[in-house]
C-alpha cells in the first residue's frame, strides 16, 4: 500500500511502451536505430491509479499576462496553481497522462505480480489528461478532448478540364478520378475541431463550450493522444478561443475577435513605410463576453495575436486584457 504523495498520483503499468523493437538481420544481433520511434505514439501513456494525494497544494502551474501597461500595485501576471484543479481522479481509475511520464525520476519501484513485471510510477496531478471510470472518459486539469475537423477528398481536389468543348462553349470537366489532388490524403483542418469530452474548469474560470460544439483553438495546441483506442486532440480550455454558433465564429472566455487595421505601405507624402508585423489597432468583429461593442476601434497592447481565416474573412483573436484603448466614433483618414 502506498502513502499519498503531495500533488502526485501513483499508478501501475505492466509495460513501458506500446510496441516492441524488432531486430533486423538474419542473426538477430546488433543495435537497430528506429527512426520511426515517436514517444508521443509508442510510449505507454496510461495506467491504473493505486494512490491519490490527500489534497492539492499551492504550486504554480501556469501564468497569464494581465495586459500592458500593468497596474503598479499588482503583478503583471495572473497565476494558476495545482490547487485550482478539480480533484476528479479516484483509486482504480485508468488515467492517461503526458508522454514523458515514464522516466526514471518518476519510477517508484517495480515488482513481479502473478509472474508479470509491474512498474509503479508517480505523475503530478496537472500532467494527467483524463480518467476513465466505468467506460466514461473524464478530462482533468481543465483539458478538453477534441476530435479533428477533417477535410474531405473533395476539399483537396482541384477540378481539371479537357480540351473537349461542351454545348455551352466551355471546356468539359474531366472525370473526378483525373482531378488534381493537392495532398496524399485529407488532413485535419487548421485550428478547427469538435468537442467530444469536457472536464471541469480551473477554479476562478468558466467554460463556454459543451460537447458537440465546433471550436477554434490556438496554433500548436493540438497535441494528439490515443485514448481508449481513438485519436483526440488534448487541448487546455484556455487554448480554445472560439466556437461556432449557427455557423458564425464567436469568441469564448476572455477573447475578442478583431479585424486588423490595414497598414498603408506609402505615406501621403510618398514615403515607403516599414510594415509592422504586430497589429496595433483594429475594429471589433465580435466582443464575446467583454465590455466592448461591435465596431469599436481599439488600441492593442503587446499580447499574442492568433490569426484566423473563415469564409474568406481574415481577423485575429486577442485577449480583452490586451486592449488598452477604445474609440467609439468613425475612423478618420
Amino acid at each position: 500500500m502506498f502513502s499519498a504523495f503531495l500533488n502526485f498520483i501513483v499508478f501501475k503499468t505492466d509495460r513501458l511502451s506500446n510496441d516492441d523493437t524488432k531486430f533486423k538481420g538474419s542473426d538477430g544481433h546488433g543495435i537497430v536505430l528506429d527512426t520511426s520511434w515517436d514517444p508521443k505514439k509508442h510510449v505507454r501513456c496510461y495506467g491504473e491509479v493505486v494512490s491519490i494525494p490527500q489534497h492539492l497544494s499551492h504550486v504554480f502551474i501556469s501564468q497569464k499576462h494581465r495586459g500592458l501597461p500593468s497596474y503598479e500595485s499588482y503583478s503583471p501576471f495572473e497565476y494558476k496553481y495545482i490547487s485550482d484543479i478539480s480533484p476528479d481522479i479516484q483509486v482504480g481509475d485508468r488515467i492517461y497522462f503526458h508522454f514523458n511520464t515514464l522516466v526514471d525520476k518518476n519510477l517508484i519501484k517495480y515488482q513481479f505480480e502473478e509472474g508479470k513485471k509491474v512498474y509503479y510510477f508517480k505523475v503530478r496531478y496537472d500532467q494527467v489528461i483524463c480518467a476513465v471510470r466505468d467506460g466514461q472518459i473524464i478530462p482533468t486539469s481543465s483539458y478538453t478532448l477534441v476530435e479533428p475537423d477533417m477535410e474531405t477528398w473533395q476539399d483537396i481536389q482541384i477540378p481539371t478540364y479537357s480540351n473537349l468543348i461542351g454545348p455551352d462553349g466551355n471546356k468539359k470537366l474531366k472525370p473526378k478520378d483525373q482531378w488534381l489532388v493537392t495532398k496524399a490524403a485529407p488532413e485535419s483542418k487548421y485550428l478547427l475541431g469538435y468537442v467530444r469530452h469536457v472536464g471541469n474548469p480551473l477554479k476562478g474560470t468558466t467554460c463556454d463550450f459543451v460537447a458537440g460544439d465546433r471550436i477554434i483553438y490556438r496554433r500548436q495546441a493540438n497535441w494528439t493522444n490515443k485514448i481508449e483506442g481513438k485519436d483526440y486532440f488534448a487541448i487546455l480550455q484556455k487554448h480554445i478561443i472560439g466556437k461556432f454558433v449557427d455557423g458564425v465564429p464567436v469568441p469564448v472566455g476572455t477573447n475578442v475577435f478583431i479585424i486588423p487595421e490595414e497598414q498603408d505601405a506609402v505615406t501621403p507624402g510618398g514615403i515607403h513605410k516599414v510594415k509592422l508585423d504586430i497589429v496595433q489597432r483594429g475594429s471589433v468583429l465580435h466582443p464575446g463576453s467583454s465590455k466592448f461593442q461591435i465596431g469599436d476601434w481599439v488600441e492593442l497592447g503587446e499580447a499574442d495575436r492568433q490569426p484566423i481565416k473563415h469564409e474568406g474573412k481574415n481577423f485575429i483573436s486577442v485577449d480583452s486584457s490586451s486592449i488598452w484603448g477604445v474609440h467609439r466614433f468613425a475612423k478618420t483618414a
